[in-house]
């Protein structure tokens, strides 16, 4: 009985890494196989690169939302589960949800059978104060398994709010329905229901990371059990209401940032600066913590983007350093592959004002300058 037990386990696990290996692979040739085309033909079209270059784009943030979830269920789904770590914040929730919605919708769109209707209430109130960014993973996660189990029909968005302090999320679809067997384990991880179309089956962690996330934020999350057809999952979360945040400057091409980039590689150098650079920021560069902490003693710096790992000083030290001998406000932004709660934690105990996790999003530096700007107007 015991042995058949091992071997039962043993065969999950195998399973599990087979599923891993190939929802990780997946993307990974959309990244390699396309940029090998791009390498191979420097005469392409400047249609058939912009296509090329869109699908290594949206290659990376597959592959990016993976590793999300595997790194979210090793804390919170693991032998000794962690709390999830929360970085609330004012947010413009009729902003978030049309975001949202909109990028959703670019999704389903290049299918023919399938429609996504969005239904949210004109009177939500528009800032709150919460965790943004898992707000964003759990209703992300409820669209990506909705479409995961429908090929033709619809999928709904219906946003509500009760009381103007609790927002109610559904999503619904039109799809192939929970089985009878799966209805008692669809908040486990790496379950996967029967039905689901295989080019969008995932690692099943999305609803067991979605669950977690609704808990630590008071709220909470479910389905429809008595649904006859498709599926409709929801949750509820308590809203606390938020001032209007500044107003950033409508020209920042004329009121430029100087930023230092800390990191001890090359590439991520390159590329950081040449972000900040779209971004109207003036950019130096140093390779480690002894680097960063001498030119900020003598330059003056709005904003240092620091890497953590590095040689002779890690991005911990520079950060204490420079905020011990600093006469000036610098907004520090941890910059790092290193995104466990715990690493998180330790940037900010440091002195670090935020962290970017590596692979860098555009988005969130340009909403940083956004704000920093909109600080000294």
């Amino acid at each position: 009985m015991r042995q058949d037990s091992a071997q039962k386990e043993s065969m999950a696990k195998t399973q599990v890494l087979r599923w891993v290996s190939h929802e990780l692979r997946t993307p990974l040739n959309g990244i390699l196989a396309t940029s090998s085309v791009l390498l191979r033909n420097p005469d392409a079209t400047r249609e058939d690169s912009a296509e090329l270059l869109h699908t290594i784009h949206s290659s990376a943030n597959v592959l990016t939302r993976l590793v999300d979830d595997l790194l979210d269920a090793a804390h919170l789904l693991g032998p000794a589960p962690g709390p999830v770590y929360l970085r609330p914040v004012p947010a413009d929730l009729p902003k978030l949800l049309a975001e949202t919605a909109a990028e959703f919708g670019a999704r389903v769109a290049s299918q023919d059978a399938l429609i996504f209707i969005t239904d949210i209430a004109q009177d939500l109130p528009r800032y709150v104060t919460i965790d943004e960014v898992r707000v964003r993973q759990v209703l992300n996660n409820l669209l990506a398994n909705a479409l995961a189990h429908t090929s033709k029909g619809y999928i709904r968005l219906h946003v509500e709010c009760g009381g103007l302090s609790r927002l109610r999320v559904e999503v619904s679809d039109s799809g192939s329905g929970i089985a009878a067997a799966d209805r008692d384990l669809l908040f486990e991880a790496f379950h996967r229901a029967a039905g689901s179309r295989q080019s969008h089956r995932g690692l099943g962690l999305g609803l067991a990371i979605s669950r977690e996330i609704v808990r630590g934020l008071g709220g909470h999350i479910g389905f429809d059990r008595e649904r006859a057809h498709g599926s409709l999952f929801w949750f509820e979360i308590d809203l606390q209401p938020a001032e209007a945040p500044p107003v950033a400057p409508p020209e920042p091409a004329t009121n430029r940032l100087r930023v230092l980039v800390v990191d001890d590689d090359p590439v991520s150098r390159r590329i950081l600066s040449r972000l900040m650079n779209t971004l109207h920021c003036d950019v130096a560069t140093a390779e480690d913590g002894q680097q960063a902490v001498s030119l900020a003693r003598e330059g003056r710096f709005d904003l240092i983007l620091m890497d953590c790992q590095m040689p002779n000083m890690d991005g911990f030290e520079a950060t204490r350093r420079i905020r011990r001998h600093s006469q000036q406000a610098i907004y520090i932004a941890g910059c790092t592959a290193n995104c466990f709660d715990a690493d998180v934690r330790c940037c900010i105990e440091a002195g670090m004002d935020e962290v970017i996790g590596k692979p860098v999003d555009y988005s969130k530096l340009r909403a940083l300058t956004e704000s920093l700007r909109a600080a000294r107007a």
